[in-house]
């Protein structure tokens, strides 16, 4: 299993990515991802990545329970913003894929740990299940929107 990342900055007003802001890597898979697929096809599991964050923010309320990708800020060790988080799939004969798009309308610095986690528990702190991270270091001005693709491929 295979997981890449790309992240980008678009300006508000034009909608064009800022140059500079492009950036394509790798991420680091949990196992448990591994098991999270196999299990969610097995008959009877309840136990999807829905329903996804809804709104880039910091956490509140009506995301408690929902999954996407959260940012575990490195001075409080706690999950500080969630990403509008929406599900892609696609591929080929091949290789598969599925893909969450994460976004945020600036103004927010992202410093520390994104998570694809699944199931944000009460207090709002951390996921019932992460399922992979990738570290990041981001300031995103406020006519500005951070846009954060994450495509695992399974092949």
């Amino acid at each position: 299993m295979k997981g890449f990342v790309r992240y980008f900055q678009r300006d508000n007003t034009t909608g064009l990515m800022i140059p500079g802001t492009y950036v394509e890597d790798t991420n680091t898979i949990q196992n448990g991802l591994k098991y999270y697929l196999a299990n969610s096809i097995e008959a009877g599991v309840n136990k999807t990545l829905t329903p996804l964050f809804a709104v880039g923010q910091v956490p509140d309320s009506g995301d408690l329970n929902d999954s996407g990708i959260a940012l575990n800020h490195w001075e409080t060790s706690t999950i500080s913003n969630v990403l509008n988080t929406d599900l892609n799939a696609g591929g080929t004969g091949s290789e598969s894929y599925f893909e969450y798009l994460g976004s945020y309308v600036g103004a927010v610095t992202l410093r520390g740990t994104l998570i694809l986690g699944h199931d944000l528990q009460a207090g709002l702190t951390a996921f019932l299940d992460e399922f992979a991270y990738y570290t990041i270091n981001v300031t995103v001005p406020a006519a500005r929107t951070f846009y954060f693709y994450w495509r695992i491929t399974l092949s």
